[in-house]
Parts: structure tokens; sequence; C-alpha cells
């Protein structure tokens, strides 16, 4: 998947976003090369409201996020 579709899927999920509770969309990338596992990075993107939002990039895996960040209801 390119970039641009993966902006695209991440915008799209956030202005479809129809609840004014809290929100938070983690994407994890997957390596071709190893079949489907975890790869290095991945985007976490925090919505306390319907008008905002934060969205950071991680050079670690999601799992890997450490204990408050997995804590966090998807």
């Amino acid at each position: 998947m390119k970039l641009e579709a993966i902006a695209g899927n991440i915008a799209h999920a956030i202005k479809d976003r129809s609840t004014d509770g809290p929100y938070v969309l983690a994407v994890e990338f997957t390596d071709k090369a190893t079949k489907g596992k975890s790869a290095t990075g991945c985007v976490i993107v925090r919505m306390p409201d319907h008008q905002h939002y934060t969205i950071t990039s991680n050079d670690f895996r999601y799992m890997d996020a450490g204990k408050d960040t997995l804590a966090e209801e998807l």
C-alpha cells in the first residue's frame, strides 16, 4: 500500500468519526519480506474530540510503544 493510500485511510477515519468521545487509531505496518510480521514503525492518531487530533509517527512497532500507549482503548 502506498503512503498516499495510508494517509487517505487515516484522514477518512478522522473525517467519518461520529462520536464526540476520545478516540485512538493505531496504524501498524507489516513487512512483505517477512510475510506480514510487524514492521518497524507505526502511526498513532489521538482525537480527544471530533475537532482536534494529533498524529505521531514512530520508528518502533506499535507493540513496543509502551504500557501507557498500549493501555489506551482503540
